[in-house]
């Protein structure tokens, strides 16, 4: 009898490693039959069940051989894996650490503790779990994978890279080690990197489904959206129902312009997966660009609702609020004070380990996704070129792995660039304080790649807001909001947290690009005046809309050219055509062009020559970049001065050019400015040869009196702050 369950238990076995699981189970069964208390039975016939997912089946096998041996260490094991198949954490925890009370030293039930800590969010015990099994097992490949995932999930990058790269140095071929290895190196800002790791992971299984729907992340964020999309495409086509590969489809599309497609695929990522609080972000953003503000502010406010914890939604909607000209400005700080409720934090322990005293040089930190291509940058670079060494020391912080020629011109204006992309918001409040920061500046506010988490950590003694946003930030850590006395006069601060800090001048510069192709601008043939706008779509306001088709109609010679990326999308065409045949105003007068009609930056501003007059829309949020391109190119501006900052700008500009004639005060003002430049041919035709190397000469392209303005500012503030900590 013991020789014929013995033989049975081999014909079991192999049947079992030649992958004939039914087999197996009957054979097992059979020895069952003849000797129902063996143990190694049961235990070997549940790990069978298992694998044909007949769980349930499984845990039964499992707890009859724990009723014959309690102290079956392995059996334990196994029944956690079951139990955490099924769902039943906190159970499998538990058969775990049985299994370890009488099998210690077995490394494999350690990893899969670690798994199920994991599962219960308990990250901190699964790394010592996987540490454990690595001790006892130097060579165990997968614990040192599940390791460097959980320490990415910690956003401990660094330690989670390790991890991986020694799993891959025992198995070269474990695909999800490179994908992950990917992940990590993308949230490091090591995009080029991640892409090489992600194609790896690909070479090795090219049906991998989440490799290439990574490697969509990756190649949008290198800004190759048309490669993006089609890896995307390719992971749909193995998994069909793959969430993330919807979302990020989305945001590829949303890359291209193609704005009605992205959100079918933000609407594809939230059928399959409901909660999905990315896809909401990217539904509220895509809305925005469509000028379906209602829609994008009630997307932000259900994401808020599905993540409470998550800053961006609550970014996206202060973006929204801020464009949406019906919004009250008290509702807006009122919103903006609910991120702060959210997310500030109470200042722990010394935020300046070595203070610098009054006098001192100070150091300076510039927190920026847009050190590259964007116009923040177009500001920026002729600041940090003219900050004065002997009174700031400056450090920037890029929070955007994304790199261009800017990127390289702005290394090169500053004592020590460092990425914080990837960091947590705590490590890298830490990570400022320790470089000694005494005044750290936001330039992005609720736009894209901010990291107001890390203000929100007091990572500097003093925090200001300057340049990239143009409402409040809401964090009661943001100590001040620097404006000048045109952009953010008295009447204005009620709508702001921070102080107010007014610049006795400009408070920007416009870098002045010497490679700006020169005015060329000719009269129409057909004698039609061009006006036009190169801003955002999003600006274009119903009261936008509505006084420019009294211009035109004030103006019948005149027609409408309006440039801009939102205009690729064919629904935002018909919406605008729409929009103006409502005021009166007929296709035939408005012509519309997409920023990509344009292959280069130099063919962009060459298109300013097209225009005879350029209109700054009404409403929450005017032109900047914009307003000075075009004045560099010699186009005269038309704006009207508003009730909050963004509505404000271009005639801080104007001030600062000597051309406040520019500068409308209501409606009529304003349409009675643009028929009498339209009427001024000939002083037009003089200024545009002119304009040039008179902003040349004003205060909007001096970047050194402006240098020192902030310098000053920035001295000031810290003996603010000074003084109050000797109180």
């Amino acid at each position: 009898m013991v020789q014929s369950v013995s033989s049975m238990l081999q014909a079991a076995l192999r049947s079992q490693q030649e992958g004939d699981l039914a087999a197996a189970v009957a054979a097992y069964e059979q020895v069952l039959e003849l000797q129902p208390n063996c143990a190694e039975a049961h235990d070997k016939r549940g790990v069978v069940l298992q694998k044909m997912g007949r769980l349930g089946d499984a845990l039964a096998a499992f707890d009859a051989v724990l009723n014959l041996r309690p102290d079956f260490a392995g059996a334990l094991m196994d029944r956690g894996v079951v139990l955490h198949d099924l769902g039943r954490f906190d159970d499998a925890l538990a058969s775990f650490d049985a299994a370890l009370r009488y099998a210690p030293d077995d490394p494999i039930t350690h990893f899969n503790r670690g798994n199920v800590l994991r599962k219960l969010a308990r990250p901190e015990q699964a790394i010592e779990a996987y540490a454990t099994a690595l001790k006892l097992n130097a060579n165990f490949a997968e614990a040192h994978l599940n390791l460097g995932e959980a320490l990415w999930e910690l956003d401990r990058l660094d330690e989670a890279l390790v991890s991986l790269d020694a799993a891959l140095r025992l198995k070269p071929g474990l695909a999800k080690a490179h994908n992950n290895r990917g992940l990590v190196l993308k949230d490091m800002g090591r995009l080029n990197e991640a892409l090489a790791a992600l194609d790896a992971a690909l070479g090795l299984t090219p049906d991998f489904a989440e490799a290439l729907t990574n490697k969509g992340v990756v190649l949008q964020d290198l800004g190759r959206f048309d490669d993006a999309l089609a890896a995307c495409d390719a992971a749909l086509r193995i998994q069909p129902k793959l969430a993330k590969a919807h979302h990020t489809r989305a945001n590829a599309l949303k890359g291209l312009w193609r704005l009605n497609d992205a959100l079918a695929a933000c609407d594809a990522a939230l059928h399959v997966q409901p909660e999905l609080v990315e896809a909401h972000n990217t539904r509220g953003a895509v809305l925005l660009y469509l000028g379906r503000l209602d829609e994008a502010i009630a997307t932000a406010a259900m994401a808020m609702n599905l993540k409470p914890d998550d800053a961006l939604p609550h970014s996206y909607l202060l973006c929204a609020l801020n464009h949406r000209e019906q919004t009250a400005r008290e509702a807006i700080l009122s919103a903006a004070r609910q991120f702060s409720a959210q997310f500030d934090q109470p200042t722990v322990g010394d935020i300046h380990p070595k203070p610098r005293q009054p006098g001192q040089r100070l150091r300076i930190g510039y927190v920026s996704g847009d050190f590259c291509r964007h116009a923040v940058a177009d500001f920026l670079e002729a600041l940090l070129a003219q900050h004065d060494r002997s009174r700031v020391d400056v450090l920037a912080y890029t929070t955007n792995g994304r790199e261009d020629a800017v990127t390289a011109r702005i290394q090169g204006l500053v004592d020590r660039w460092q990425s914080i992309v990837g960091l947590s918001d705590e490590r890298a409040a830490q990570h400022i304080r320790n470089d000694g920061v005494d005044v750290l500046i936001d330039l992005s506010g609720h736009t894209a790649h901010n990291r107001l988490g890390v203000f929100a950590q007091r990572a500097a003694p003093v925090q200001a807001h300057y340049l990239g946003f143009i409402g409040s930030t809401g964090l009661a850590a943001m100590d001040y909001w620097i404006g000048d006395e045109w952009l953010t006069p008295d009447e204005l601060a009620p709508q702001y947290s921070e102080t107010l800090w007014r610049l006795p001048r400009l408070c920007v510069a416009y870098r002045s690009p010497p490679e700006a192709p020169e005015p060329a601008w000719r009269a129409s043939s057909d004698g039609a005046l061009w006006l036009g706008s190169f801003n955002n779509l999003i600006k274009l306001t119903p009261r936008t809309v509505a006084l420019w088709s009294q211009v035109l109609q004030r103006l019948p010679e005149a027609k409408l050219l309006l440039k801009t990326h939102e205009l690729a999308d064919e629904s935002n065409r018909e919406r605008v055509l729409t929009a103006f045949a409502q005021q009166g105003i007929t296709r035939e007068r408005i012509e519309l062009r997409n920023r990509q009609a344009t292959s280069s930056w130099l063919e962009h501003m060459a298109y300013y020559n097209r225009l005879d007059i350029a209109l700054d829309p009404v409403g929450p949020w005017g032109g900047a970049t914009t307003t000075c391109d075009a004045l560099w190119m010699g186009v005269p501006v038309v704006t009207k001065l508003g009730d909050c900052a963004g509505s404000r700008m271009s005639a801080a500009m104007l001030s600062a050019l000597g051309r406040e004639e520019w500068i409308a005060h209501d409606d009529e003002d304003y349409i009675a400015k643009v028929v009498m430049l339209a009427r001024a041919v000939a002083g037009r035709r003089a200024m545009r040869l002119s304009q040039r190397e008179r902003m040349r000469q004003s205060p909007l392209c001096d970047a050194q009196d402006l240098a020192r303005a902030l310098e000053d500012a920035y001295e000031a503030m810290f003996e603010r702050w000074w003084v109050k900590q000797d109180k």
